[in-house]
């Protein structure tokens, strides 16, 4: 009997230390952030939602390329979130008009300051930035006849 355990393979174990798992806390975060997601914590800084590990939310902080784009990250943050609660004001059967058409103005108003400030959200710099960013095609669609070689002439 004893044979059969000599050819059985050898180093093919590798232990799994799961003193990391305990050491992960549970992040705190905006509810309906799905993983992937960018969004801001309490404390201003953008960090990017990662797996549940063990029933606990985890997250990183998002590197910056440069202080501008700190700037342009937090902006299509705003938007994206806006966005959101529009198409959920829009679904709802209790929402009001005054409800729907409040929300409409303040997308309408962060995407103007957008646009004027780091320009359009599918712009070859501001694609870059938010591109793993689970939503960020949904962003990309609020601008749906982008077009680069008329755009420029627009402003």
């Amino acid at each position: 009997m004893a044979g059969w355990v000599k050819s059985l393979p050898t180093d093919v174990y590798d232990y799994i230390d799961r003193k990391a798992d305990s050491a992960i806390v549970d992040v705190d975060m905006p509810d309906n952030v799905k993983v992937g997601s960018f969004y801001i914590d309490v404390g201003g800084k953008v960090m990017q939602r990662g797996d549940d590990v063990m029933g606990n939310k985890t997250a990183n902080e998002w590197s910056p390329p440069n202080e501008k784009a700190i700037g342009r990250m937090k902006g299509m943050i705003a938007l994206r979130e806006s966005l959101r609660k529009q198409m959920r004001l829009e679904r709802l059967v209790h929402t009001s008009d005054v409800e729907i058409e409040a929300n409409r103005t303040k997308l309408n108003a962060l995407y103007d300051g957008f646009l004027k400030q780091h320009g359009h959200i599918n712009n070859q710099t501001n694609r870059r930035i938010f591109l793993d960013d689970t939503e960020a095609q949904l962003l990309q669609a609020l601008e749906f006849d982008y077009d680069k070689g008329i755009a420029n002439n627009r402003r």
